[in-house]
């Protein structure tokens, strides 16, 4: 644990914790994930907004179990414990999730930023495809009454860049601090997942459509479910329509976006 990491301004961890009002924060150096470091807390009878931050992740993780580059002083990588739904945890919970990241990158970065489903952020750079700025992943706690919720948002250039990605400066030109993301972050957790929708509400939907990457486009879902995204379902899910105007949902995995010239599939910002 540090007070000193760096874009946190020098403020130690009990100052940034009740600057934030949370229950909890650690701030640490290095970490495998703060999801799994949140997950140990959780266990241990952690509070509800208890929080986590590294500025390495020696082993973080997105969905599927992707590796998320997380390098020193290259972004924001933190782990918030959020109450659970009324009713488990469907697919909902990321999209709300997404919401409040998605705003809080737009406040602090003054751009907008576009949503992937289920659980990337997007931003166009230079009128471009979009490239992905940040990801979500939301994991359960055993018997434990709370959600993890990991958020990776890319703040810097990273020595090495990878394909497909882009860093909040890169597609802003604002250099953002990571406490400045992390308030604004909790403070839309706050709004969005105190406690998480249990289904698609009126609000999350227009939240989620005026920034849909996906809407009208031809994707491909991992089980083979293929056409154009017609937007949410109101459990989470994904419509598709075909092109004979027949809907179906997919539920999980994720989706990837099919090419107009042969039909052939990419993960939107892939070059």
């Amino acid at each position: 644990m540090s007070g000193g990491l760096p874009g946190w301004d020098g403020r130690s961890e009990d100052g940034w914790r009740r600057r934030m009002d949370l229950p909890l924060l650690e701030l640490h150096h290095s970490l495998t994930s703060t999801n799994d470091r949140l997950r140990t807390l959780a266990e241990a009878g952690a509070p509800c907004f208890a929080t986590v931050v590294a500025d390495i992740q020696t082993r973080g993780r997105g969905r599927g179990g992707k590796r998320w580059h997380s390098e020193g002083g290259s972004g924001l990588w933190i782990s918030v414990l959020i109450p659970p739904p009324p009713a488990g945890l469907p697919g909902v919970v990321t999209l709300a999730v997404g919401v409040a990241a998605a705003e809080a990158v737009e406040e602090g970065g003054g751009v907008a930023c576009r949503l992937k489903w289920p659980n990337d952020l997007f931003m166009e750079v230079e009128g471009g495809p979009g490239r992905k700025v940040g990801g979500i992943l939301c994991e359960r706690v055993g018997d434990v009454e709370g959600i993890l919720v990991g958020v990776g948002i890319n703040l810097r250039p990273l020595e090495a860049p990878l394909a497909g990605s882009v860093s909040l400066e890169e597609g802003s030109g604002v250099v953002v601090p990571a406490h400045r993301l992390a308030v604004l972050l909790v403070e839309r957790l706050r709004v969005w997942a105190d406690p998480p929708p249990d289904r698609v509400t009126p609000e999350l939907r227009r939240a989620w459509e005026v920034r849909d990457a996906l809407a009208g486009r031809q994707v491909r879902g991992d089980q083979g479910v293929s056409g154009y995204a017609a937007g949410l379902a109101s459990d989470g899910g994904l419509q598709v329509r075909s092109g004979t105007g027949v809907v179906q949902t997919i539920q999980g995995g994720s989706v990837r976006l099919v090419e107009d010239n042969g039909g052939s599939d990419r993960e939107e910002g892939e070059p």
